[in-house]
């Protein structure tokens, strides 16, 4: 075990060093994110302003379009290595519908958060987020996550969060499809409940540009604190998914296709084999995060 860790850190350092390159894309599809209330009130705890980041090493001018899931167009601009863009991911006084949904409004099919952005060029997108306003117009936490793009692209993912340490904390897991009619699998964790009360396997279709999102919290049930780590998401198609941490005032977020990282283990190291696939998948997650 302790030769596998070994093993996994040097892997990371790896992966930091080409990361940059598989954050280049034309084309990003960034699902929604979502966050626990404080007590009864969500609201109160609601994210504020949201923006997103484009850049791009091109020093000529890329066009670029940032759409919502459902296809209406919020941009239509242009960056170049000189000039990159810092544009609104909603609009002023709106905290929800576009980069977040409700917690309320997981485990249902949207259409109308999160975004697809195309380029002609290979760009860079992140986008960033503050918390609401306390103590006199401070913020004090904020959040951010970076697209990979196309090489974010996948049909098999484990789930990857920070643990539920209190009942103020939430973890989840969103989905975005890249074409029509396609079939998603979300297997939980055994002994957790997502919010709903679901259990087990959920089957959903999905559309273009259509989302989904699970989520789970501290509850009473055995492996709550776990939540959605080591969900099990799989599809006949590709798709896109984030998945991360949220609490009423801070939202914590990463984005990954964790299923490559699983990949390039097993096809270099052979201790990976003394473990099972599932215990592989997992402890990556839980690492990764």
């Amino acid at each position: 075990m302790k030769n596998f860790f070994k093993i996994l850190t040097l892997f990371f350092a790896f992966l930091i060093t080409n990361n940059l390159f598989s954050q280049l894309s034309k084309i990003h599809y960034i699902p929604p994110l979502t966050h626990e209330r404080s007590g009864n009130n969500f609201d109160s705890n609601a994210p504020e302003d949201q923006w997103f980041y484009i850049s791009t090493p091109s020093v000529s001018d890329v066009p670029f379009t940032i759409k919502r899931a459902n296809g209406d167009i919020m941009y239509s601009d242009v960056v170049n290595n000189n000039n990159g863009r810092v544009l609104r991911a909603a609009p002023a006084g709106v905290e929800y519908g576009y980069l977040f949904i409700r917690r309320e409004e997981t485990e249902s099919t949207g259409n109308l958060a999160g975004f697809i952005i195309e380029a002609e060029s290979d760009i860079y997108v992140s986008v960033r987020f503050n918390s609401n306003e306390t103590n006199g117009g401070n913020q004090y936490h904020a959040g951010a996550l970076v697209s990979k793009g196309d090489s974010g692209f996948g049909t098999r993912f484990r789930a990857g969060a920070l643990q539920n340490q209190t009942g103020a904390h939430m973890n989840f897991a969103s989905i975005m499809a890249t074409e029509n009619n396609t079939k998603v699998s979300i297997t939980v964790p055994q002994d957790v409940e997502l919010l709903s009360g679901a259990t087990g396997t959920i089957q959903v279709t999905l559309d273009y540009g259509q989302t989904y999102v699970v989520a789970a919290e501290q509850n009473n049930t055995l492996n709550s604190r776990e939540g959605i780590i080591g969900t099990l998401i799989e599809s006949d198609k590709p798709i896109v998914v984030n998945s991360g941490s949220g609490t009423g005032s801070l939202l914590q977020t990463r984005a990954d296709k964790i299923m490559v990282l699983i990949r390039l283990l097993e096809e270099n190291w052979l201790e990976m084999n003394t473990y099972s696939s599932e215990e592989r998948e997992t402890m990556v997650g839980k690492m990764y995060f």
